[in-house]
């Protein structure tokens, strides 16, 4: 959909895409965190109100703004990218896969220097199918070119 509607040239277009998917994407995930929170299993609901109600009087939030600010100046210009007809439309997934294998990572370094628990098997897993990903992705396109011939 995106290549179709959102890399066809027409400027107007391009920006239409981007307005929507900023103003309906991050509302609808919001919301469908809060359904989870509300009603979810209750571990990941715990977690997820958590995030909700009490964050906002924990020392966590000032962390957490900065993490936040970050990321969404980061998938802005993911989205540019992403829409550009020149550029490759793997660049967003890269960049969503790298903070999920950041978290992975983060993870691990928690795990080994300050005591905490590492990731599960699964998710190193997930994290590895990510990055196998991300490399297809990049270097599939140079294999459907063909490789140039050497000169003799």
């Amino acid at each position: 959909v995106m290549t179709r509607i959102g890399k066809n040239g027409d400027a107007a277009m391009v920006r239409q895409y981007f307005v929507e998917e900023k103003i309906v994407a991050l509302p609808l995930a919001i919301a469908i965190l809060a359904l989870v929170a509300l009603f979810g299993p209750s571990a990941q609901a715990a977690q997820l109100s958590w995030g909700f109600t009490k964050v906002w009087f924990d020392p966590a939030i000032w962390p957490l703004i900065g993490i936040g600010t970050t990321l969404t100046v980061v998938s802005v210009f993911a989205i540019i990218i992403l829409l550009d007809a020149r550029e490759n439309a793997y660049c967003v997934s890269m960049e969503r896969a790298a903070s999920l294998v950041a978290g992975v990572g983060g993870s691990v370094f928690l795990a080994l220097f300050f005591a905490d628990k590492l990731p599960s098997p699964a998710e190193f897993i997930g994290a590895a199918i990510l990055i196998g990903a991300i490399v297809l992705l990049s270097v599939a396109p140079r294999f459907s070119r063909g490789f140039p011939k050497s000169q003799p």
